[in-house]
């Protein structure tokens, strides 16, 4: 019923009707707000549902047809998907800033090695990412805490209970660094990549097109900013 309604409305309006959207929920507190906020203006005829979850859950909701379009941390690997890549961003490590550790003038990861890590739950693609960089730099983590949500960890990790490894999107405000000391790791030794993915056989609504071109437009923006604040450092 709801497809029906969406193709007689669209015969008048290709850009009405509903468009679901499935996310991580990092991603949805640290990209989607602006996009969001600029579709929806742009759009204002396109109801927008918007689905947080783990990877595997967003995986689960695009198998199953409820969904137009999925952001997701790769690999998602299947013959039955588009991938459009969105960004490619490195990681940086945080400490409480009322650590020791944190007067040092430069810190690394093996700075850290000793301390307990506060990390995302096991089985996540960011986490397994992590754990390979860790295994590669002879690290083993004494784990302290897993969690799902970045905000938590931040908090944990300023709060002294430990440190921990993030990605850079979730420092994009100064005052997302509150209580913390942040350290860079070198992007060719950890990095990830956010892609927007949709089942292969089915055709794209004009709403959908337009937010993947939307997407597209904001993490090139992105990228250069990222670039112009690097070269400044």
């Amino acid at each position: 019923m709801n497809d029906a309604e969406s193709a007689a409305r669209g015969a008048k309006d290709p850009y009405c009707g509903r468009l679901s959207l499935a996310c991580a929920s990092t991603t949805l507190l640290y990209h989607l707000p602006e996009i969001l906020a600029q579709y929806s203006k742009q759009y204002p005829n396109v109801e927008l549902a918007i689905i947080g979850g783990t990877i595997q859950e967003v995986a689960a909701t695009m198998w199953s047809g409820s969904v137009d379009l999925a952001i997701v941390v790769p690999p998602l690997n299947s013959p039955a998907i588009e991938k459009v890549v969105l960004c490619e961003e490195g990681f940086v490590g945080i400490v409480p800033s009322s650590h020791p550790l944190a007067r040092k003038p430069r810190l690394t990861v093996h700075d850290v090695r000793g301390e307990r890590f506060i990390l995302q739950r096991a089985g996540q693609n960011t986490r397994k990412l992590i754990d390979r960089y860790l295994y590669h730099q002879q690290i083993t983590p004494k784990m302290a805490i897993e969690l799902a949500e970045t905000e938590a960890i931040k908090a944990l990790v300023a709060r002294g209970l430990g440190v921990s490894i993030l990605p850079e999107s979730a420092f994009v405000r100064s005052r997302d660094r509150r209580g913390l000391r942040i350290f860079k790791i070198p992007k060719k030794d950890l990095r990830r990549s956010l892609a927007v993915v949709y089942p292969r056989p089915r055709p794209l609504r004009p709403p959908a097109v337009a937010m993947i071109e939307l997407l597209q437009q904001h993490f090139r923006v992105a990228a250069k900013a990222s670039a112009i604040d690097r070269s400044d450092d």
